[in-house]
């Protein structure tokens, strides 16, 4: 099988930094970008893209290289403590302009050539899509950020059309080899996954930001690298939740399949992620045993173990219930709470000691005085499978200790951030519970009547940092919350 994540071949940029032309601003943010963003957007990962092929791309195409600049700088804020403990996103200085200027030079360039009717390399647009997404999720506004995942997808989509027509000579649109189509389709995935979850929220129902993407390939017997297995992971969920979605829209359509052939659609859907994720399981095994275990790979490594327990708790959990009311479409677990906690335990566990490995991580010293700076990472986290435990889990010590991890986090994982998540999980748990207490690590919450669960989170993302939440129970009653979407600086569990 070929790799999933396979780079393509590049010219290494011996000292980037010595090489980098432009103003003292500029060489100020990209040498910050050098250092330490890209880390960042690394994760515990390696997919050849931020480390290696966005740096040649910001040497070579002024687009991603503005848009990176902007990026940079406004990462650099992160490091400056407001009072009270907040990140310094507002005030008069270099790190305030400087991003704004950045963005609107990378905006300029990109829609340059369309005004002119000429062509742009989608490659180059996919990239300055990205980071469009992570200035927006940086700065809170997610439905901006939504917007560009959304329009990103359709240039993903075309690439992959033009992909498969390598044998047409001449085509409209012109197409470089900065970067391969692969690692673009896990970045995209991975939001899209991330996008899927928050646009799907409320009574309107589903809505797919595109058409379902094709299936992954079967699983080799090892992957190559932990990246081949985390694009296959992503690729299977993503996958997995568009068909679903598509039935569970079916039910609109008089002309679609019946509600209990539905059912069976789902179930055995279900069957064949969960056979897939064995597969998977086994396949991740080899390759880690092939492989060095560093810390980053031991990091990484557990990651991928969160997230595969994550979609077989979920996958488990989720019932053909979900597609025998029609009126009932949004895909939040619809049974019980779950009353057997050793799946939860062992993804509880296992999100501790990656946050305590992260905690423990040089590379999270961005301040320079040994303080822990806000995380920022474009890939997968400690974010969703805790909240999900917060939202799923019957045993209240293990939504606290969910909910903890999501509190004391606080890092930005694409469009998910734990800071936001924590405010959503704390909110859902007190309107479902009794509530005790105020201590903000240490609020007890027990269980109350099942009527009085959460069904369905609406959200509506505002600019200036804000976003309304309607919260749906059981028993009809619906409870309105407004949250902040900024990020706060990470915090040790104690």
């Amino acid at each position: 099988m070929e790799s999933l994540g396979a780079r393509p071949t590049f010219t290494v940029i011996l000292n980037p930094s010595q090489s980098f032309k432009g103003t003292s601003q500029e060489k100020r943010a990209f040498d910050h970008f050098y250092h330490r963003t890209t880390h960042a957007l690394s994760g515990s990962f390696d997919s050849g893209f931020w480390a290696d092929l966005l740096l040649r791309a910001v040497q070579t195409e002024p687009a991603i290289r503005h848009a990176a600049l902007a990026v940079s700088s406004l990462h650099e804020r992160y490091s400056v403590r407001q009072p009270d403990n907040s990140l310094a996103l507002d005030g008069d200085t270099f790190l305030s302009w400087f991003p704004l200027e950045q963005y609107g030079k990378a905006m300029q360039l990109i829609s340059q050539p369309r005004r002119k009717g000429l062509s742009q390399s989608r490659d180059v647009i996919l990239t300055v899509c990205i980071l469009f997404i992570c200035l927006e999720s940086m700065q809170g506004n997610i439905e901006t950020a939504l917007i560009h995942v959304q329009n990103g997808l359709k240039v993903l989509d075309e690439l992959r059309q033009h992909d498969q027509k390598l044998d047409t000579s001449s085509s409209s649109t012109a197409n470089s080899t900065l970067v391969s189509t692969s690692i673009l389709e896990t970045l995209f995935t991975r939001l899209d996954i991330q996008a899927a979850g928050l646009v799907d929220a409320g009574p309107g129902g589903p809505r797919l930001m595109h058409p379902t993407p094709p299936p992954p390939p079967s699983v080799p017997i090892a992957f190559k690298t932990l990246e081949d297995a985390r694009a296959a992971l992503l690729k299977k969920q993503c996958f997995f939740g568009y068909r679903v979605r598509e039935i569970v829209l079916s039910h609109n359509n008089p002309d679609e399949p019946t509600i209990p052939d539905a059912a069976r659609q789902v179930t055995s859907l279900q069957k064949d992620f969960l056979k897939y994720l064995d597969a998977w399981d086994g396949a991740k095994r080899r390759c880690v045993e092939l492989q060095f275990a560093d810390k980053r790979t031991r990091i990484a490594s557990k990651i991928l173990d969160l997230h595969r327990d994550l979609y077989t708790t979920s996958t488990l959990k989720f019932s053909g219930s979900c597609v025998q009311d029609p009126s009932d479409k949004i895909l939040m677990p619809d049974e019980p709470l779950d009353d057997r906690p050793e799946r939860f335990t062992r993804m509880v566990q296992t999100a501790e000691k990656i946050h305590k490995m992260e905690l423990e991580d040089p590379r999270m010293h961005n301040s320079g005085n040994g303080e822990h700076t806000p995380t920022l990472a474009f890939d997968l986290g400690l974010t969703e499978p805790m909240f999900y435990t917060t939202m799923a889990c019957e045993d209240q010590d293990l939504r606290q200790r969910a909910l903890k991890l999501l509190e004391a986090s606080s890092i930005l994982e694409g469009l998910w951030g734990s800071t936001v998540a924590a405010q959503m999980a704390r909110t859902m748990m007190k309107f479902q519970s009794n509530y005790e207490g105020e201590d903000a690590l240490g609020t007890l919450y027990t269980c109350n009547t099942q009527a009085a669960r959460i069904k369905n989170i609406e959200i509506n993302f505002h600019h200036g940092q804000t976003a309304t939440l309607k919260y749906f129970q059981t028993d009809g009653a619906v409870f309105t919350d407004q949250i902040s979407t900024r990020v706060k600086s990470q915090v040790a569990i104690a």
